[in-house]
């Protein structure tokens, strides 16, 4: 299987289906897959589409062409028209999410962490009242920010190729909320803000782009030793030029710089020795992401 291959993510209501199972009388149901592929390659997909229609028809699956939509990545030319297969026209999106995560045309997750960010910020609203309370601890406060913000902020970021701009944001709404948690100080009979270093002082515990970093080796280790289909996608080699201009920092570059900075001797095949991969780990959280 290779990258320029177009893939189907099938959304099925009541469960997989496959060539096997039998049909449940004569009832059809609707099945809306999200279509997702490379430009190079969308002169033929109306072909695999309507092979696709066909081949649903046996099990008793018709297309939901309302629900049903269709994602082109390119770097070139955008042909924003709708793709018509026969009788069915489904829309063209510049966006879709999957298992809670927004999948853009750029290929890039800068939405997505924009996404998160807004979704924690509503969080950290919801908990503002518990936050400003007096009579919770500080490191009731801090169980309250790491138990249930940071998941909210950071799902799926084993799978970021996050740039310097968006952990500057991610950075940013952490200190928000630990700014929130300690409050300000009494200087020369003056309340002031704390600043960044004496809030890194008092919190002692890994930042968010530590936190990033260790959740990205952590998942790098796993992918290499699965030897399956995400191994053969991080190890495949796509086919044809490449666009002109600076080529895009890849996931497994950002894995590889973050090793570079625990351990320039360190590489993902080292991750076959899980104890020592484990160290790596929790190395990284000490490195604060710098």
């Amino acid at each position: 299987m290779h990258y320029h291959q177009s893939f189907l993510i099938w959304r099925l209501k009541g469960g997989q289906v496959n060539a096997n199972e039998s049909r449940h009388g004569d009832s059809v149901q609707k099945y809306a897959p999200c279509l997702c592929r490379r430009h190079s390659y969308y002169r033929k997909y109306p072909t695999r589409t309507n092979d696709l229609i066909k081949a649903a028809k046996p099990m008793g699956l018709e297309v939901n062409q309302g629900k049903t939509k269709y994602l082109v990545m390119t770097r070139g030319t955008r042909d924003n028209s709708h793709l018509v297969v026969e009788n069915y026209t489904f829309q063209q999106v510049s966006d879709f999410k999957y298992l809670g995560v927004n999948i853009s045309q750029q290929n890039n997750m800068h939405n997505e962490i924009k996404i998160r960010i807004s979704a924690a910020n509503k969080g950290y609203y919801a908990l503002e009242k518990l936050f400003k309370s007096k009579l919770l601890s500080r490191r009731s406060k801090e169980r309250l920010y790491s138990s249930f913000l940071r998941p909210v902020l950071t799902y799926a970021c084993e799978t970021w190729s996050t740039t310097k701009g968006d952990e500057e944001k991610m950075a940013c709404f952490e200190r928000k909320v630990l700014i929130r948690i300690y409050g300000p100080i009494l200087e020369n009979e003056v309340c002031r803000r704390r600043t960044n270093r004496e809030i890194q002082k008092i919190y002692r515990k890994p930042g968010i782009n530590a936190f990033l970093m260790s959740k990205r080796i952590k998942w790098a280790g796993h992918v290499w030793r699965s030897n399956g289909i995400l191994k053969k996608a991080l190890e495949g080699k796509i086919n044809g030029k490449r666009p002109r201009g600076r080529p895009r920092q890849r996931w497994i570059d950002r894995v590889n710089d973050d090793l570079n900075k625990y351990n320039q001797e360190v590489t993902i095949a080292d991750s076959v020795d899980r104890d020592r991969w484990r160290n790596v780990v929790e190395a990284a959280k000490v490195l604060q992401g710098l």
